[in-house]
C-alpha cells in the first residue's frame, strides 16, 4: 500500500505529528523465545511420536506454547509506547 492509499483510508497520523522515530514494543523477548522453542519442539515430537502417546503429549505442549506465545505478543501490541515529539519538532499554528 502506498502513502496515498493510507491517506485515503484515513489510517495515518497528520504529518506534523510524525516524529521520525519508530515506536518500540515491550515484547518479553525471553518468554517469546522460550514459547517459540517449545512450540517447535512440540512439532518435532509430534512427528517422532508417530501417533502414539508422545504425539498427544507433544500436541498439548504445542497448544500451550502457541497460546502463551500469542498472549505475550498480543499484550505487547497494547503496550507500544508512542514516541513523544520534542519541543523542536512541535510547530506553532497560531500564525
Amino acid at each position: 500500500m502506498s502513502l496515498k492509499d493510507l491517506r485515503k483510508l484515513n489510517l495515518l497520523r497528520p504529518e506534523p505529528e510524525w516524529s521520525g522515530t519508530v515506536p518500540r514494543s515491550n515484547v518479553n523477548v525471553i518468554l517469546a523465545a522460550i514459547t517459540g522453542a517449545a512450540g517447535i519442539a512440540g512439532c518435532v515430537f509430534m512427528a517422532i511420536g508417530n501417533g502414539g502417546m508422545m504425539t498427544w503429549i507433544a500436541l498439548g505442549v504445542f497448544g500451550v506454547a502457541l497460546m502463551t506465545f500469542t498472549a505475550v505478543n498480543v499484550k505487547a501490541i497494547g503496550d507500544v509506547e508512542q514516541p513523544k515529539a520534542s519541543d523542536e519538532e512541535v510547530q506553532d499554528t497560531d500564525d
